[in-house]
């Protein structure tokens, strides 16, 4: 081969592999915001009557939801009584599911060109060699078995002040956070979630909107850095 044919085969390598170092996560959110939404103070419950409030689990991602809503102009209260809003936080994740793919397998095709050189000893003996110029190509292709899973956020709010005086239950909005990847580790997850979706929670979005982050997203940090 060429050097030039050389090089664009070792670039094309080096794309595959820093694509399969680089972690992104693809995110759909789907979210609406009906009446009056002025009321912002918020108190965040688990939306799973089986999850304590006090879970920490539950609190974690609670503080992450609590950074997205800040950012939107939400104010986070520690005490119910005080909150214009509950938000319901539901988070689930899936049992793995698969699919097979078919990878192509890169190998020589045929042999391009050929050049042979020879020489005659001393003794009149003549010798030569012959070098061979492969092409490349896809030789055939292998089955590879993807595991994957869906991680689901979903986010309710209701007007606590209304249910307070009336007994009467008003939804203000809903935001859902839905991403499918390789990681069963929703913890992990979780925050990226958040942060693909933050300008969105609380808000209409009038259909569904893909983000997508990479996870070397600097942005992270104001999400995972310590207390």
């Amino acid at each position: 081969m060429s050097k030039g044919y050389n090089f664009l085969i070792m670039i094309l390598i080096l794309v595959i592999f820093v694509g399969c170092i680089t972690t992104k996560f693809v995110v759909d959110v789907s979210s609406l915001s009906v009446g009056n939404n002025d009321k912002k103070k918020v108190f965040i419950v688990p939306a799973d009557k089986n999850v304590n409030i006090n879970d920490v689990v539950f609190l974690e991602f609670a503080k992450y939801v609590g950074k997205a809503l800040s950012k939107n102009g939400f104010i986070v209260v520690d005490n119910l009584d005080e909150a214009d809003q509950v938000v319901f936080l539901g988070y689930a994740i899936n049992e793995p599911q698969s699919y097979n793919v078919q990878v192509p397998m890169w190998g020589p095709t045929g042999i391009a060109s050929s050049s042979t050189f020879g020489n005659i000893n001393s003794s009149g003996n003549f010798y030569s060699n012959t070098n061979y110029n492969y092409q490349y190509g896809i030789t055939g292709y292998m089955s590879r078995q993807v595991i994957y899973f869906t991680r689901v956020i979903v986010l309710t709010a209701y007007d606590w002040k209304l249910f307070v005086k009336t007994k009467k239950e008003k939804q203000i909005w809903q935001t859902n956070i839905i991403s499918t990847g390789s990681s069963d580790d929703l913890r992990y997850v979780f925050p990226y979630m958040v942060l693909a979706s933050e300008k969105y929670i609380g808000r209409s979005t009038r259909g569904k909107i893909t983000v997508e982050v990479s996870e070397y997203d600097s942005r992270i940090k104001e999400y995972i850095q310590s207390d």
